[in-house]
């Protein structure tokens, strides 16, 4: 494609966490079959995005993900809707992880291609490896020289740094008492359900980790109190060698 055709945007790709583990599971099949598209209350919420109106903004869901191309201008705007949504569908059980960046992308009609689509798409599924959406550092950098974040929200607000540096996106700021204790629910019951899962585990850990940082730094805030996820006893048996 000519380069003319790419315009520099902030591009996010999130995928619908658990969507692949639920769809292997044939009793399940027919109601989690193509969650994004058959879920009517996530896609009337993402139409009704105040984003998803303007020209400038492409929004596309396709099987269990969901790509954005904004305008940098509107880069606090993403962060909101990402935030937004995030929070919103942990209440319901269901988590995102994804990736934003900031490059060339061509999001003209229907068609969506460019190098910061596949940077953002490669990110999710390698690095941002828990349920939560980083932002790379050309991204960040660009957000912090955003005249916009200063006005509205400063990208502090959104923000948290993980563990190994990543900076993610903080969707429980968005939820109220009420919604948290229902995500603290909805994680407490996928590690119950997931103890022996190694490959889905750690995720609902991470996020455990994530709930409990933000609840013991906020606890003061809240009425009705929200209480922490109590600390998960994994027993590890003693397995005899015979030899």
């Amino acid at each position: 494609a000519d380069n003319m055709a790419y315009s520099k945007k902030i591009v996010a790709f999130i995928d619908l966490l658990g969507f692949k583990e639920l769809n292997g599971q044939t009793d399940q099949k027919q109601t989690i079959h193509n969650v994004l598209t058959k879920n009517e209350d996530i896609v009337r919420m993402i139409e009704e995005l105040p984003s998803s109106s303007l020209d400038s903004c492409a929004i596309r869901m396709f099987s269990d993900s969901i790509f954005f191309s904004y305008p940098a201008e509107m880069f606090t705007a993403l962060l909101r809707d990402l935030s937004f949504i995030s929070s919103s569908v942990a209440k319901q059980g269901f988590f995102f992880r994804g990736a934003v960046t900031y490059g060339d992308v061509f999001d003209t009609g229907t068609t969506l291609y460019g190098p910061a689509l596949i940077e953002a798409y490669e990110l999710e599924a390698k690095t941002a490896c828990y349920p939560r959406i980083i932002i790379t550092q050309k991204a960040y950098r660009k957000l912090k020289h955003n005249p916009e974040a200063t006005t509205a929200a400063t990208a502090k607000d959104f923000l948290l740094k993980d563990f190994d540096e990543q900076v993610f996106i903080n969707f429980l700021k968005e939820q109220t008492p009420t919604d948290l204790n229902e995500t603290r629910e909805v994680i407490s019951k996928y590690i119950k359900k997931n103890k022996k899962k190694s490959a889905i585990l750690p995720k609902y850990l991470w996020l455990a980790n994530y709930f409990n940082h933000f609840i013991k730094v906020r606890q003061h805030l809240y009425d009705p109190r929200v209480d922490i996820i109590a600390p998960i006893n994994i027993e590890l048996p003693y397995i005899k060698l015979r030899y």
